[in-house]
């Protein structure tokens, strides 16, 4: 039935897809929102992406981790840099989520939620794209790096 590695190394997997899929898909919504700035859709686009976010992307990225750091203690894994640079992608994910796209996030909520107009939230939508796009990248190099597993 397979060993106590291969398990963690499939549920690792498993919710890195999940992790990587819904931050795809809150970065796809966020075009879909920018698309024409209105309030009522913002505060949607918010919504969802607070709801992928702690439902999905959250529970995912905890359990990717969770997985990975018992995958390397049980396989008796060294710090190799296809590691090193997987923990590096993580603590860079976290930092522009807290940093950078979290006050975004409100920010939007509170100008839709006060009826801003496109011209207003248009500009904030941008910075939002441009940063989850940025740490879509960065989650995509964790798993080339995983995968390919570069000297």
């Amino acid at each position: 039935m397979g060993d106590a590695y291969s398990w963690l190394k499939f549920i690792h997997v498993v919710a890195i897809a999940g992790w990587l899929g819904g931050f795809a898909a809150i970065t796809i919504l966020n075009g879909v929102a920018s698309r024409q700035a209105d309030a009522h859709n913002v505060t949607h686009f918010v919504a969802y992406a607070q709801v992928l976010g702690a439902r999905l992307v959250g529970p995912a990225s905890g359990l990717a981790l969770l997985a990975g750091v018992a995958g390397m203690l049980v396989g008796h894994l060294s710090m190799q840099t296809w590691i090193v640079w997987g923990i590096a992608a993580v603590v860079l994910f976290i930092a522009i989520g807290v940093v950078a796209l979290r006050p975004i996030l409100n920010r939007l909520a509170a100008a839709a939620a006060a009826g801003a107009s496109p011209a207003e939230l248009r500009p904030l939508l941008r910075r939002q794209r441009l940063l989850l796009v940025i740490n879509l990248l960065v989650l995509l190099s964790a798993l080339w790096v995983m995968v390919v597993k570069p000297a």
